[in-house]
């Protein structure tokens, strides 16, 4: 979100916030249903709700995170269905290279085949009790891809 958007957000919302808290608490007294609850909920949670208009660095929408973590959520109810430990171990581990080169901006079915192809030609070399497959993370393979 550019700062000019974030400066004007705030400006323009302070202006409305004072108008807008003062009716709440008066509200969450009488109410005793569930609006009544979901507006006390509201007014408890307003230091938090407005904190954009202090700090420019937060978001108005978390859609951005959301939308990162969404095939993690499908892919958990796809787990649930995994007959054996071995594959769900196996599909968590295909999972987190994808998520991995994702997060590394490297196209992720070039790194696939990639590992796929260098994967077989490596040698064991154990490290801490444990395969070291440091040459092999996305910022190995960036770093192979821009030398070539």
């Amino acid at each position: 979100m550019p700062p000019s958007f974030s400066r004007h957000a705030a400006s323009s919302s302070s202006n409305v916030t004072p108008v807008f808290q003062s009716p709440i608490h008066n509200i969450c007294e009488y109410l005793k249903s569930k609006l009544g609850a979901a507006m006390t909920y509201l007014a408890n949670q307003w230091d938090t709700l407005v904190v954009f208009l202090t700090d420019g660095r937060a978001a108005l929408s978390n859609n951005h995170m959301e939308n990162h973590i969404r095939p993690f959520a499908v892919g958990r109810k796809n787990w649930l269905f995994s007959d054996t430990v071995r594959g769900a171990d196996a599909s968590a581990m295909l999972y987190t290279i994808v998520a991995t080169a994702r997060a590394n901006q490297i196209p992720v079915g070039t790194y696939l085949e990639w590992l796929l192809k260098e994967l077989p030609k490596a040698e064991a070399k154990p490290r801490k009790g444990k395969l070291d497959l440091s040459p092999f993370m996305p910022w190995a393979f960036r770093a192979r891809a821009a030398g070539n």
